[in-house]
């Protein structure tokens, strides 16, 4: 197990975001709990959440890609890995995108690809940083 294994009250690793105030161990933070981390609280507007991934390739490992896909988003919640939009820090708009190591250790697959070119599209339409 990474980190010290030391007794650490919840809320004060959360106020560290999810750093261990002993060792400085670094623990899992979601895709939302990203958000909530950097943008301005509310702010966050989500894009292309409706994209689905897709397996055009028929990939197959030890269990089929589509079924996979399927056994991750029941899992995590998830659709795919990468949540894009935009969102206020400090009050000015930027564009935002983060992946989560939770759904296929954020692998970037045919949604997360696209979600972030879309995302670098917008942001040079809309001129946000």
């Amino acid at each position: 197990m990474p980190g010290c294994n030391g007794m650490i009250y919840t809320k004060e690793a959360e106020k560290r975001l999810n750093v261990c105030p002993e060792c400085d161990h670094h623990f899992y933070v979601s895709a939302t709990q990203r958000i909530a981390q950097v943008l301005d609280e509310g702010t966050f507007d989500e894009w292309d959440a409706e994209l689905m991934p897709t397996d055009p390739l028929k990939f197959a490992d030890k269990k089929a890609y589509a079924e996979r896909l399927k056994a991750e988003q029941k899992r995590t919640g998830l659709r795919d890995a990468a949540m894009t939009g935009s969102g206020m820090i400090r009050a000015r708009r930027v564009a935002f995108a983060v992946t989560d190591s939770a759904f296929i250790m954020g692998s970037m697959g045919s949604v997360v690809g696209e979600k972030l070119c879309r995302c670098v599209e917008r942001a040079t339409e809309q001129k946000l940083r």
